[in-house]
């Protein structure tokens, strides 16, 4: 019976993070930009808005099409 029950708290702990999983990825990352914000410089038209950016790495082919 304590075997029993010692699996049924560890199977409800197990659900509960598995189930807030998506939403502390989600937060992890929203503080991580938050943390860089002082590296992006924003352009008039953004100045005061909402908004949201878009990250993705850059490849070699990529690299050389990119208008500054």
């Amino acid at each position: 019976m304590f075997i029993n029950m010692l699996i049924a708290i560890m199977s409800e702990t197990f659900t509960r993070v598995r189930d807030a999983k998506e939403r502390s990825s989600l937060m992890g990352s929203t503080q991580l930009y938050a943390d860089f914000m002082w590296a992006i410089t924003l352009s008039e038209e953004l100045l005061g808005k909402r908004y949201l950016f878009v990250v993705r790495p850059v490849s070699a082919n990529e690299e050389e099409n990119i208008v500054d």
